[in-house]
């Protein structure tokens, strides 16, 4: 009989050590980390992410602003998460009042400003739209760690940049499955939105985006692809 308490003592204690592992993982997938950094073809390619839900355009971005209360109202801090963790300081007047979780997620430059291919985590938040300027540039919305408000892009096609994916329509399903991962959504006025940033590996039907570590390689693109911030998959 001690024998038998001891192992079924031993199999609670196993169980609840691997237990740990899937309620991070769920967790980590429900919004920590900055996501992937991807260039302009891979955010607009025919294949998307996920049926549903699409890269948004510059007036669905204006939209949002709009319901924020219009440019250069601080409507900004009311998407920025507050505190230090994910931005640097000041990040003052940060409410996240939404729950949208603006981070400072960077981008990747081709051309190496101040000797750095990847620039301004914790500083900048920069997603695209699937709205393009003209052959070379399209527009991109971006939150800064020191301004309140929001301010429209002109982003080259070529720099890496965080996706956050809007709903097609208005019914708020909470949380979706995009690639394995598992992620929380939110309503702001009549958009939902994704509540982080996207990570996706492979686009809707499976296919691999495809991954580019070089420098070089990246500035010579002109077809999708995505990295990690400082190529390090340890800021997904």
């Amino acid at each position: 009989m001690k024998r038998l308490i001891l192992s079924i003592a031993l199999f609670l204690s196993l169980l609840a050590v691997n237990a740990q592992p899937f309620e991070s993982y769920v967790y980590k997938s429900n919004g920590l980390g900055y996501g992937a950094l991807y260039n302009w073809w891979a955010a607009t390619d025919a294949r998307g992410f996920v049926s549903g839900w699409h890269v948004p355009t510059k007036t669905e971005k204006e939209t949002l602003v709009t319901y924020l209360g219009g440019f250069d109202t601080g409507e900004g801090d009311k998407l920025k998460e507050t505190g230090l963790t994910y931005w640097v300081s000041p990040n003052t007047g940060a409410t996240n009042e939404f729950g949208f979780n603006a981070r400072g997620s960077g981008i990747r430059n081709t051309n190496g400003i101040n000797t750095a291919f990847f620039n301004d985590m914790k500083v900048n938040f920069i997603v695209w739209t699937s709205t393009a300027i003209n052959a070379t540039n399209s527009y991109g919305f971006q939150c800064h760690s020191s301004v309140s408000n929001i301010s429209l892009t002109n982003a080259p096609n070529k720099i890496g940049q965080a996706i956050r994916l809007i709903k097609d329509d208005s019914t708020d399903p909470g949380t979706v499955t995009i690639d394995g991962d598992v992620y929380n959504t939110v309503t702001i006025g009549t958009q939902v939105w994704l509540a982080s940033n996207l990570k996706a590996t492979h686009y809707a039907n499976g296919d691999p985006i495809t991954n580019v570590t070089d420098n070089t390689a990246w500035s010579l693109l002109v077809t999708g692809a995505y990295c990690w911030y400082g190529n390090d998959i340890g800021n997904k």
